[in-house]
């Protein structure tokens, strides 16, 4: 197989990739360093709930058990009381969920904490089962990867890549073909 590529042109073959897992030349530097790019550590962070978002949240909570709760005690139905610190505490969930979010992903986010990247280079064998549910895998070198249909998309059946992923969580982060 020859490519007629100059200094720095990227192959077609990783430009699909590179769209389909949203890295860049620069995470794929880090990414061949075996660490993460800041790039990709600031995209695979979990949301925080930062500034004027928390303190809207906190005034809706405080506003929800203040009516409810005056409303308790002038009308004498003190359920209404025992709703009221429910409601609030339903209400601070989302806070807690988005503070929270990396037990929901243990893997993922301890692999983000280590910022390490590993990865298997070799020849590619790529099929989809469509038996129970529509999945794509891609394997390499006997690692078998789980994908979505676009990033199946940009591997060819024949030839040898490099994959670039997190460890624990297997999530790859980038991929280039060698050959």
């Amino acid at each position: 197989m020859t490519t007629n590529l100059q200094a720095g042109q990227i192959p077609a073959t990783t430009s699909i990739l590179m769209q389909a897992l949203k890295f860049n030349s620069k995470d794929l530097a880090h990414n061949q360093e075996g660490e993460l790019s800041p790039r990709q550590k600031g995209r695979l962070q979990p949301p925080r709930m930062e500034g004027i978002g928390l303190w809207v949240l906190l005034g809706h909570v405080a506003l929800i058990i203040g009516i409810l709760g005056a409303i308790a005690i002038f009308t004498g139905h003190w359920i209404l009381l025992v709703i009221a610190l429910f409601v609030g505490g339903m209400a601070g969930m989302p806070l807690v969920m988005v503070r929270d979010q990396k037990f929901m992903k243990p893997d993922l986010a301890q692999d983000v904490d280590q910022g390490k990247v590993i990865s298997v280079c070799g020849e590619t064998i790529r099929y989809a089962r469509t038996d129970t549910e529509q999945a794509y895998y891609v394997v390499v070198d006997e690692m078998t990867f789980k994908v979505t249909s676009q990033v199946y998309s940009g591997f060819h059946q024949e030839g040898s890549y490099c994959v670039y992923y997190l460890p624990r969580s297997r999530m790859i982060l980038s991929a280039e073909r060698i050959g």
